[in-house]
């Protein structure tokens, strides 16, 4: 079935129309349907209006067959699914459908996108020569979305999953909401940055470069590969369900009350903690932390040495660091805040403390140096290999059943319990 009107005249359908087979509309100044006027399509549809308004958004169209478009605002309907041909907005595109959302050719929408499925049926748009300027979501399930270039995601809400994959940037112009898991792929050399009052579940990142997440609510990190920064913040605990790659610094901020825990064979390059309560890092190679302020407690497991780039504030919990035995750790920046330090693991060990330092029990295969702006005492039996070199500006009491190799300690006001007695003291700095 073929409409067409001349140059200068809308094409407006009204009342029930249908083509048992396929339909072509063309039209010079634009095509519209009345309200409560319908089209019924069993083939594909062809819509034709170069630069001016398609709208055939009535609740009773039903396009059975894919339909594509020409067009510059382009809003369609249908009462079931609606697959889109190859097609051309040069403004924006709304498509509405109460069913599968899907294309059998590329889109190219110059203006924003808005998709509508209804929360149980999916939304397909996958094909990798996709130009999309942006797109939102106002009802999904499962949400697939590429695009050949950079894209910016308007507040959306997915009940299902959401896959986006992009050969440029990705950002947010509005909150996203997303029942499932979020993937996003934007390639290594491009930036993810969604820092809008955002709420996922869950979120992995496929391929990306400096990368940004944002969450109102708690957050589980899936696995991921970021070829430069991370920065994580959100209003609850943040955790991970796969492994981390990051080449570059990662930040997390999960508010003073909420725990951080990243146990799997993550490899981070270094990682900073802006807040958080009790947290766990694992890393599988040597680990820098970065300055850090942590409510609680603080464990760091690593495959390699572990030092610091920044201060370390953990006054109110113990912290237990695990380098393995080969493994140096070298945390000697003096304006360092701990409650305690256990030392599971490690070789030679250097420890700087901006107050008093209680040791709890640890494993030191090398040297122990510890220096405290205060006392140093122990909460557990410390058991260190090579020379142990303490540094207190008033007293150190170190009174466990402790087996130190050989001691050095500046303080007069010093107490050793070893089951060897090679100590000397050196003259009190006071």
């Amino acid at each position: 079935m073929l409409f067409r009107s001349n140059d200068n005249t809308a094409l407006s359908l009204t009342g029930a129309n249908s083509a048992t087979g396929n339909l072509v509309l063309s039209s010079g100044n634009g095509i519209t349907q009345t309200g409560g006027s319908s089209i019924s399509v069993t083939g594909s549809s062809t819509l034709s209006s170069s630069g001016k308004a398609i709208t055939l958004n009535q609740a009773g169209n039903a396009f059975t067959g894919p339909v594509g478009f020409t067009g510059a605002n382009v809003a369609l309907r249908s009462s079931g699914a609606l697959a889109l041909a190859a097609s051309t907005a040069t403004g924006t595109l709304d498509a509405t459908a109460n069913g599968l959302i899907s294309q059998t050719g590329a889109l190219s929408v110059t203006g924003a996108t808005t998709l509508a499925a209804g929360a149980a049926n999916n939304i397909n748009l996958t094909n990798a020569a996709n130009s999309f300027s942006a797109v939102g979501v106002t009802s999904g399930n499962n949400v697939a979305i590429t695009d050949t270039g950079a894209l910016a995601l308007n507040a959306s809400t997915v009940s299902g999953t959401l896959d986006v994959v992009t050969s440029g940037a990705i950002t947010d112009s509005g909150a996203l909401s997303v029942t499932g898991a979020a993937t996003f792929a934007a390639g290594a050399a491009n930036d993810i940055t969604l820092d809008n009052a955002n709420d996922f579940s869950s979120v992995g990142i496929t391929s990306g470069n400096n990368v940004v997440l944002n969450d109102t609510n708690a957050l589980a990190l899936n696995a991921s590969t970021v070829s430069g920064t991370l920065d994580v913040t959100t209003a609850g605990a943040i955790t991970d369900n796969g492994v981390l790659n990051v080449t570059g610094a990662a930040t997390f901020a999960a508010g003073a009350s909420n725990n951080i825990t990243l146990d799997n064979a993550n490899n981070f390059s270094s990682v900073g903690i802006a807040s958080g309560k009790n947290v766990v890092l694992n890393d599988t190679s040597a680990l820098v932390l970065n300055a850090s302020t942590v409510s609680g407690t603080l464990n760091v497991t690593t495959a390699g040495a572990i030092t610091q780039n920044g201060t370390l504030s953990v006054a109110n919990g113990a912290s237990t660091l695990a380098a393995g035995a080969a493994n140096n750790i070298t945390l000697g920046d003096n304006t360092n805040n701990f409650a305690s330090v256990g030392i599971t693991s490690g070789n030679n060990v250097v420890l700087n403390d901006t107050n008093d330092l209680a040791l709890n029990a640890s494993t030191v295969s090398g040297t122990l140096s510890v220096t405290a702006n205060g006392a140093i005492s122990d909460n557990g039996a410390l058991a260190v290999t090579g020379a142990s070199t303490f540094a207190a500006t008033t007293g150190i009491t170190l009174d466990n059943a402790n087996n130190f190799s050989s001691v050095n300690a500046d303080r007069k006001s010093t107490r050793l319990n070893s089951s060897h007695e090679w100590i000397s003291r050196m003259p009190s700095s006071a």
